[in-house]
This record gives structure tokens, C-alpha cells and sequence, in this order.
């Protein structure tokens, strides 16, 4: 097999030089089987399948689809040029390293079982055992399983395996939940730098009814769930764990900077909402790795794009009754349109 690699670990000599960033998923299993959250937040939290007991239900840990290829160069092209905005690696700490290492090999494993047709595992002369992506037609790109403490970090690699961000939370003997280091290519409106450090309420200090209990009348509170949550997740591979939330967004680029321009076409939106206003959705897993790393905790987060048009298709009814009753998605859909009035756009969804 003909494959690229370099000594760093990754082939990252090669990264696309289009300017298009966006990526519109058409992964229908999961806009199928994603809860529709009624409520924001919701922990709406459930255990990923055993991938013995593998069925047509499948929901696994890592999720490379069709928009795998396309998603990897935009993540490769994001390291390549802004490393010190994707990448925090804790300085280098020698034992969130090993954690790291520990992950990349439990990753390159279940893919490579698990998805054998973009995935596979080698031995090369030159870089020893080599993770294979044959996600691009004709490029087949090679990464080293055990890059070497002179080598890339084994994070990167993580992070650019595959179509997942990934954090690394790491337990505190005082019981705090502290993310130490990540991989964020594809953020939704965050950076990494602003979070590095801070436990679970320092980061989740502006999510609207985190520290409240649900306005239904439910008697969870979201911190509550997420702490008494994080404490209790078994060590790998029993317990991983997966959710989804959805966000409303008028401009579809996979990543999404807090920075970023925001401005759009409103006139455009109002007349076809169903090919201009998107459903932004980030799949996340929670696993925690197997002694002697159990104090780690692996978050992975996978954004979707999708068209409006193909949510009202296969979703319609239920993203209506969440626009009822979700005030995230139902507050995004009435905006300013820059002419000091509101524009609605929440009726001619529902046409």
C-alpha cells in the first residue's frame, strides 16, 4: 500500500489549500436517532452501543462518515496554520502525554476494527506500527502510532484521525473536573485558551440554566447530572457515553470562531429557510480511560451540519415542538435583522 508519512508523525507536508469550509453532513443515521432536546441545556445522556453486540442502531464511540475526507482536511489545514489556537498540550506534561498516547491507541484500535474500510493498521520500516486513513481516494494517509517523545503529540494525531475535537478532563483529588489539554478544530463559538484550566462550572458559567433547576418542573439540575455524572463513568470500555445538543445557525462553516463573521443574507433566509438556515449539531462522548490513566477523562465533540430542508424531511415535527419549547433554537430564529427590527423566522419554518 502506498501511503504518506513523515518523521513527525502525520502528514501534515500535504494540506489542502481550498478556501471552503463548509462541510454539509448527510450522516441521516444519526439526524435520526439524535435527540431532539426540548429543553437547553438537557443532559439527555446515553450509552454508546457495545460494538460486539453491533445492529442496524450502531452508535459508536469514534463516528467516521461520509464527510470524513473533506472534514479531515479542514482539521488538518485548522493545525497546520493555527496550532497554537487548536492544540494545548499542557506544555508537554509527561503524564497528560501518556494519557494521550494511551487514548490514540484505544482510538486507532476501534477504528480500525470497527470501520476497517477507512481504517487500518500496519508496520513500516521506517515509522514503526502506522494508523492508515484511506478516507481521500488515492491518499492514503499514515500516522504513527507511537510518535516518540521527539515526535508530534500524540493529541495531534487524535485530532486529526478523525472528524472529533477532543478534550482531556482530568480528575482532581478535591473532586473538581479540570480540562488540562484539547484538540479543537471545529469549535461551536468557544477557544480552547479560554477554558484551559477552569473545572465544569468555571467552563459551563454562562450556559443559561446550568446551576438551575429545569423551567418544566423537572427536578434535575444540570450540574448536578454532570458532576454526580463524571464521578460515576467507568473506566473504558464499559460506560462510554454520548449525547447531542443543536444550535440554529445561518452560516454553515464546520468551525465556527467566536470571531468569525456573522453576517448573512436576512432577506435570503426569510424567503428559502429551508436551504438557508442550518442545524448545527455536536455529537459528544465522554469515556474515561483504563488504569493507570483513570483520572482522565476523554471528551469528544463531533459537529453535523445540516440543511433545514433535510431536518424538516426526516425531523419536521419534532424540530417543531423543540422550537416550542427550546428557548436556545427558539430565540435563535428571531433575530435582528439589522434594521432595527426583529425578523422572524420560526412561521415559514413551519409551513
Amino acid at each position: 500500500m502506498n501511503y504518506e508519512a513523515v518523521s513527525a508523525g502525520c502528514p501534515v507536508s500535504r494540506v489542502a489549500t481550498g478556501d471552503d469550509q463548509t462541510v454539509f453532513s448527510t450522516n441521516w443515521d444519526y439526524l435520526r436517532g439524535m435527540k431532539m432536546n426540548a429543553l437547553a441545556p438537557s443532559p439527555n445522556m446515553a450509552l454508546v452501543t457495545d460494538p460486539e453486540r453491533r445492529s442496524d442502531n450502531f452508535t459508536p464511540w469514534f463516528w467516521p462518515d461520509n464527510e470524513l475526507a473533506a472534514a479531515i482536511d479542514i482539521r488538518r489545514k485548522a493545525y497546520v496554520n493555527h496550532k497554537e489556537r487548536v492544540l494545548n498540550t499542557a506544555d508537554n506534561d509527561p503524564m497528560i502525554r501518556a494519557a494521550c498516547q494511551r487514548l490514540l491507541g484505544l482510538q486507532a484500535r476501534y477504528l480500525a476494527e470497527y470501520f476497517p474500510e477507512k481504517y487500518s493498521i500496519e508496520n513500516s520500516k521506517k515509522y514503526g506500527k502506522v494508523i492508515i486513513n484511506t478516507a481521500n481516494e488515492g491518499r492514503h494517509d499514515a500516522y504513527q502510532l507511537y510518535p516518540g517523545e521527539d515526535g508530534m503529540h500524540p493529541l495531534a494525531i487524535s485530532g486529526m484521525l478523525g472528524q472529533e475535537d477532543v478534550c482531556i478532563v482530568r480528575s482532581k483529588k478535591n473532586g473538581r473536573q479540570v480540562l488540562v489539554a484539547g484538540f479543537l478544530a471545529s469549535p461551536t463559538n468557544w477557544n480552547l485558551s479560554d477554558f484551559m484550566n477552569q473545572d465544569m462550572d468555571e467552563i459551563h458559567r454562562n450556559v443559561e440554566g446550568y446551576h438551575e433547576p429545569a423551567r418544566s418542573g423537572s427536578r434535575y439540575m444540570m450540574k448536578n447530572t454532570v458532576d454526580k455524572f463524571l464521578l460515576q463513568l467507568r473506566q473504558y470500555p464499559q460506560g462510554i457515553t454520548w449525547r447531542n445538543n443543536q444550535f440554529i445557525e445561518y452560516i454553515p462553516t464546520l468551525a465556527r470562531e467566536p470571531q468569525d463573521d456573522t453576517d448573512y443574507d436576512h432577506d435570503a433566509v426569510y424567503q428559502d429557510p429551508g436551504e438557508n438556515i442550518y442545524l448545527r449539531t455536536e455529537r459528544e462522548t465522554l469515556a474515561r480511560l483504563p488504569e493507570p490513566y483513570e483520572d482522565f477523562v476523554i471528551f469528544t465533540i463531533k459537529p453535523h451540519v445540516f440543511r433545514m430542508s433535510d431536518v424538516r424531511r426526516l425531523r419536521g415535527d419534532d424540530f417543531i415542538q423543540a422550537v416550542a419549547t427550546n428557548s436556545v433554537i427558539r430565540s435563535a430564529l428571531q433575530v435582528d435583522d439589522g434594521k432595527k427590527s426583529t425578523q422572524n423566522y420560526i412561521a415559514p419554518l413551519e409551513n
